[in-house]
């Protein structure tokens, strides 16, 4: 996709394109959806077993287990691939799984100050340059350094 492309498409957008940071992290979000819920962090998994119609989540380090009414697994896809479930997921689950893939990626930020001969126009946020070496560039809006 070329610039001229990229700049066309940006202008059908109705709410704009912007980055947005949320102030002490997106980590507030997720205690309070757990407010009065028992979650655990930084428990890596070895097996999920839902067959005695309960939930039996096995630790991978050590082995401990804890059973539940039900449970939530929220791991990255990588993570999930290496869990076993018992009984195993649905036949459309694991086929999903498998059509996703996850890959390196590389972001590079680069400050190109207002009015730099044109290089980037002041309205735009990205440039998607299909097949490329940097696939996205991202344009930061100047800010005042003090």
């Amino acid at each position: 996709m070329g610039l001229s492309e990229a700049v066309a498409q940006e202008s059908l957008w109705t709410h704009g394109n912007q980055d947005m940071k949320v102030l002490g992290g997106l980590k507030q979000f997720v205690e309070y959806l757990c407010k009065g819920l028992d979650v655990l962090c930084d428990w890596p998994v070895h097996k999920v077993d839902t067959s005695s119609g309960s939930v039996t989540v096995q630790r991978a380090e050590g082995g401990a287990r804890i059973s539940a009414k039900a449970a939530i697994v929220a791991v990255s896809l990588p993570a999930l691939q290496r869990i076993l479930f018992e009984p195993p997921l649905p036949e459309a689950q694991t086929q999903l799984q498998s059509n996703i893939a996850c890959r390196p990626v590389v972001k590079v930020l680069v400050r190109i100050p207002e009015g730099s001969a044109g290089f980037w126009p002041s309205s735009k946020h990205s440039i998607l340059c299909a097949n490329a070496m940097f696939p996205e560039l991202w344009r930061l809006p100047d800010v005042a350094t003090t």
